[in-house]
């Protein structure tokens, strides 16, 4: 039984971890974005 729930937190921690990291990675995408769009703004 102890097994079981640990599984279920195991997979939770999985799915947690992957949506974390995706956004994340979506956040730093952003900022880099954001901050060549400024640097390119400044330059014209």
């Amino acid at each position: 039984h102890y097994d079981r729930i640990l599984f279920i937190d195991l997979r939770w921690f999985q799915i947690i971890k992957l949506y974390f990291w995706r956004i994340l990675n979506q956040y730093i995408s952003l900022k880099y974005y954001f901050k060549n769009l400024l640097a390119n703004v400044i330059k014209i």
